[in-house]
């Protein structure tokens, strides 16, 4: 039935523009990036404008397009739970708006909703979403598409992944994507990558079953990275049997620190929550804390790692 008025929807519009949330990660880059190409590929007479800026730190995405005016124009948000989080927010002027994601519903925004919050990523849902409407997908397309997976799942190691992953990420394979040469693009680093990952390991904090790195304005400075270049290391902390939560806190151009919290095992979702922000049980992101109010977000999770 979803699927139905998915291409009832898109039918009815001759541009269609693809949004998603702010500081993209793979899984929205590969969910909006997929399902523009598949739009075009199927829709050649209509105009499909993939919608937000560059500012990332993949190369395997198409850049952005660049747009003044979008007229009269069918949105379709990718990857974001809340309407405050898609980073162009002129999807409000869509005449029609569909919602595709896996997050927890917190805002239940759009004409159309596609929301699974079974599934590991965005891009699995987009991915099954085309095959149920008959789109093709290219091989190139395949390996967007799966790029997200890889990501969100983190390789297939998170709760969220399932037989459903599994069976959506080998139907990406037969249709041409390569596993393989998406590893080495999506995870490999550069000698620069990791002496700015071992630089900023020497920031992380211990305390409880909590490990945590304050990147401050003058560290970035040092480092000439910006915020959004620092955030991407709060796995540096994963793996240590010691901490059950670990968390990376950036200071933005406006002096206000933005965390990225992670987990193996204890829900932080609703500590993002209470700090305006979401996501998954066990990652979730909060924005504009001021140094006060990021301390005491820093007890509460140590006190969270704490607890059986």
């Amino acid at each position: 039935m979803l699927s139905k008025q998915f291409v009832e929807l898109v039918e009815s519009y001759d541009t269609i523009a693809v949004f998603r949330h702010l500081n993209p990660d793979g899984d929205a880059l590969g969910s909006q990036l997929g399902m523009v190409l598949a739009l075009r590929n199927r829709y050649p007479e209509k105009t499909v404008y993939l919608m937000g800026d560059n500012g990332h730190n993949f190369s395997i995405y198409d850049t952005m397009d660049v747009v003044e005016d979008l007229g009269t124009f069918l949105a379709i948000v990718t990857d974001s739970a809340t309407q405050e989080r898609v980073e162009d927010q002129r999807f409000l002027e869509g005449d029609k708006i569909i919602k595709i994601d896996h997050h927890p519903e917190v805002d239940k925004y759009g004409d159309l909703q596609i929301v699974d919050t079974s599934r590991g990523s965005a891009c699995e849902i987009v991915t099954d979403l085309l095959l149920d409407c008959g789109f093709e997908i290219t091989p190139h397309n395949a390996d967007i598409l799966l790029s997200g997976i890889l990501t969100d799942t983190q390789k297939f190691t998170i709760e969220n992944t399932t037989s459903k992953t599994f069976f959506t990420a080998a139907h990406l394979l037969e249709c041409g994507a390569n596993i393989s040469a998406l590893n080495a693009a999506m995870f490999s680093q550069d000698v620069k990558t990791w002496q700015l990952r071992r630089r900023l390991q020497n920031e992380v904090q211990f305390t409880g079953a909590l490990a945590y790195a304050i990147i401050d304005q003058s560290i970035l400075d040092e480092l000439n990275i910006l915020d959004r270049e620092a955030k991407i290391f709060v796995n540096m902390m994963a793996g240590i049997n010691e901490y059950n939560i670990w968390a990376l806190f950036t200071q933005d151009e406006t002096g206000a620190f933005n965390g990225s919290l992670r987990s193996r095992t204890h829900t932080i979702s609703d500590l993002a929550l209470e700090y305006n922000g979401g996501g998954h049980r066990l990652a979730s992101g909060v924005k504009g804390l001021t140094p006060e109010t990021m301390q005491e977000l820093i007890e509460k999770l140590k006190e969270t790692s704490l607890t059986k």
